[in-house]
């Protein structure tokens, strides 16, 4: 189940952000190095995207989500909250974001921003 979420988020979010990183790729003439290491970035960003947005559907308030919290689990939903736990959860975020990070370090240009992105 938690591969088939893995999955399911990458094909999701992941695809919207790999898409957006890819254009500006090509339209910046990218090397090899600087394209692999940008889509890998995008994979993880668009995860932990997911698996934050899972953390946030058990933790966060109504003024912070701008929805009612706990929607996933009234729909049934299979989140990494209810796959893993809450605490398994947010070490999956912790480890997708330090993999963006080291994905980021492999760029020779400034990725200030883009390192704030998966701190966020």
């Amino acid at each position: 189940p938690l591969e088939e979420l893995k999955v399911l988020h990458t094909g999701k979010t992941g695809a919207l952000f790999n898409a957006s990183v890819e254009l500006g790729l090509i339209l910046g003439s990218a090397n090899k190095t600087t394209r692999t290491a940008l889509m890998e970035y995008s994979n993880c960003l668009g995860l932990l995207f997911q698996i934050t947005d899972d953390i946030l559907d058990v933790t966060g308030t109504i003024e912070e989500l701008g929805k009612t919290p706990g929607s996933d689990i009234r729909q049934h939903k299979s989140t990494y909250v209810s796959l893993l736990g809450l605490e398994q959860a947010k070490h999956q975020s912790y480890l997708v974001g330090s993999q963006a990070h080291d994905a980021l370090n492999l760029v020779s240009y400034d990725t200030t921003i883009l390192s704030a992105l998966i701190d966020y």
